[in-house]
């Protein structure tokens, strides 16, 4: 898949990002850049080999009252908290630290190989916020589903 072409979107672009679409919940992978600056995934085990990158941005993990008032009502446990018991076995302050920041990444790959179907994944429960507001979010959705549809 082309990167965005016939989206109007350059590198650098944020689209969505007054609608709010990366946010809550988003998918991550470690990241490294190639000779031309664009990011590719690091080798990790358990991702695939051939994990291409179309789209990051940074993102942080919140921690209990940091939330928007909208969604305040967790009192116990935020995604930092969470994050940092899931992957480092507590909540310490070195450990929010470690998982404080981090990148939402829309990878596409193809497990099965070639021969295989790809899989697109947009990597945040939130996109729908800007899907019907948000011309560029919804240039970026038609582009995946034609090129998946062809």
């Amino acid at each position: 898949m082309q990167r965005f072409a016939g989206t109007g979107l350059t590198y650098g672009d944020l689209p969505g990002a007054n609608d709010g679409i990366v946010g809550y919940e988003t998918l991550g992978c470690p990241v490294n850049f190639d000779d031309l600056q664009l990011p590719v995934a690091a080798e990790r085990p358990g991702l695939p080999k051939e994990i291409q990158i179309v789209a990051f941005t940074p993102s942080s993990n919140l921690a209990v009252g940091e939330y928007r008032a909208s969604i305040s009502a967790l009192t116990d446990q935020g995604d930092l908290e969470f994050i940092a018991s899931r992957i480092c076995g507590d909540t310490s302050k070195a450990n929010l630290a470690r998982v404080r920041h981090g990148k939402s990444v829309m990878p596409t790959c193809r497990p099965a190989g070639a021969a295989g179907g790809e899989v697109v994944t947009i990597g945040t429960v939130d996109w729908v916020f800007g899907l019907a507001t948000n011309p560029a979010v919804a240039r970026v959705t038609a582009k995946v589903l034609d090129h998946l549809l062809g």
